[in-house]
């Protein structure tokens, strides 16, 4: 009766819209999108990024939100529209990668803003470099940036705080630098629960280190090569980089392959019509394990999951991409390792669900700034939902103990973080017609939406419980 009675509560939040107080803006402004992010596990702020037609600028404005109560911050001023990259929070500062304007070269601004004062700071960094990927940690964001035959990764702590590395294209890394200026590189976030992660060629991988891991999938010639650099605590002038190749061409009938970067290990899917592998690559000691999938190994699938001879009869067709991710176990003894394929057509990832919110004119705007914005996007520009196809899902698992064995079918394994499906969970909000500039966050079971009420003109922050089926 008490589980019964906890439902039937829960349900009733989930439908529930408590409105906290809102905010107005004045009629000189010109809303453009809105913003939102999170600060832990429990609390979030928001912005409206708006044109103020009395002074011809562009005003990020922080909407901060504690005990249920929104209050309006000071107004942080641009000449150009700003256009929010990343951002980390450190208990009440956050800082913020800002691009500004649409010409290039972009500029680009670390603002600190402190949630509770409102105070801030704006610092600019160099801007003679196109940005091809922003990448959120706990406590810093990291920038990467390209211009001519040199990558560059930024390290931002703060506006203070700022360090940088580069490295350029030499001969022992130029597989690795062989289209990179026309790609996109998509940061995959290991934080939380990823299904699907990147169809990109170019991934990007970072954690709480000062490691930074990019790898690039290079099919026409059957091979994976993964560059990593340990950022130094200050500025570098140049390091010198080399590249790793992990090749498959000994699967000579390849028809599909993707890769996955995990806990110094890359992980690669490979198949053809009739025959799968996954090939676990160690980049510290070079020592290969090399699984060949069969229906006896697969732990566990999803509805629409036949058999693995039906399954790579659909992951090798030319419409589809082929995926691969690793998720640690609740226990944290176990990894799971899930294969599917998406139709990249249709299908979208982005690390931060919070990207998704900057309003479609946004993630245009940023395309035509950068094609990389892929990587991260909308009310924010780069980010973590992903579109599939179908609803009807068809991945299979299987499950590796910490010495890479597998680990028996019959044994429970539970994922680490939750599954949640977060494009399930905002439709409805979506789809009210009385919301306008539409940003939200999740929270710890908790969906956070910040948004315009056009039936009263007015700013406001509403939330729903998060019921996992």
């Amino acid at each position: 009766m008490r589980v019964i009675s906890k439902m039937c509560l829960l349900l009733f939040l989930s439908i529930h819209i408590s409105y906290a107080n809102e905010i107005k803006l004045g009629e000189n402004y010109k809303i453009i999108t809105t913003f939102s992010g999170k600060l832990g596990d429990k609390e979030s702020f928001h912005i409206v990024i708006a044109k103020n037609r009395d002074t011809k600028k562009y005003e990020a404005i922080p909407i901060s939100f504690f005990n249920n109560t929104l209050k309006k911050l000071e107004s942080i001023s641009f000449n150009k529209q700003p256009i929010i990259n990343s951002y980390h929070s450190n208990n009440n500062l956050i800082s913020m990668a800002v691009s500004l304007g649409s010409v290039r070269p972009i500029r680009k601004s670390i603002v600190d803003l402190n949630i509770i004062t409102g105070a801030y700071k704006v610092t600019s960094i160099p801007k003679e470099s196109v940005l091809k990927a922003s990448i959120r940690n706990l406590n810093k964001t990291l920038l990467i940036t390209k211009h001519f035959n040199i990558l560059k990764v930024y390290k931002v702590v703060n506006s203070q705080d700022i360090s940088s590395a580069s490295f350029r294209r030499e001969k022992q890394n130029r597989h690795f630098f062989k289209g990179a200026s026309s790609s996109s590189f998509a940061p995959i976030d290991r934080d939380e629960f990823v299904a699907n992660g990147s169809t990109n060629s170019f991934k990007v991988y970072s954690d709480d280190t000062d490691m930074l891991h990019i790898t690039k999938d290079d099919f026409s010639n059957k091979f994976t090569s993964i560059l990593s650099v340990n950022m130094p605590a200050k500025d570098s002038v140049e390091l010198s980089v080399n590249s790793k190749e992990f090749s498959y061409d000994k699967f000579s009938t390849v028809r599909e392959a993707s890769s996955y970067f995990f806990e110094d290990n890359l992980y690669q899917f490979i198949c053809d019509r009739k025959s799968s592998f996954i090939n676990i690559n160690n980049l510290k000691t070079g020592k290969l394990i090399s699984i060949v999938l069969s229906d006896e190994k697969i732990h566990s699938h999803a509805d629409g999951f036949e058999d693995l001879s039906d399954f790579l009869k659909y992951a090798v067709k030319s419409e589809y991409k082929s995926t691969i991710t690793v998720n640690k176990s609740s226990n944290g003894d176990n990894l799971i390792i899930r294969c599917d394929y998406v139709n990249p057509i249709t299908y979208n990832y982005h690390r931060d669900w919070f990207w998704w919110q900057f309003q479609q004119p946004i993630l245009d705007h940023q395309q035509m700034i950068n094609n990389s914005i892929r990587s991260f996007g909308p009310s924010n520009t780069y980010g973590d939902i992903c579109f599939l196809e179908d609803a009807k899902k068809h991945y299979f698992e299987i499950v590796l103990d910490k010495d890479f064995n597998l680990v028996n079918k019959g044994v429970s394994v539970a994922y680490k973080y939750k599954e949640i499906d977060k494009e399930k969970h905002i439709k409805d909000i979506k789809e009210e017609k009385a919301f306008e500039h539409l940003s939200s966050v999740f929270l710890k079971d908790l969906l956070v939406y910040f948004y315009l009420d056009t039936t009263s003109n007015t700013f406001k922050v509403s939330n729903k419980f998060i019921v996992n089926d």
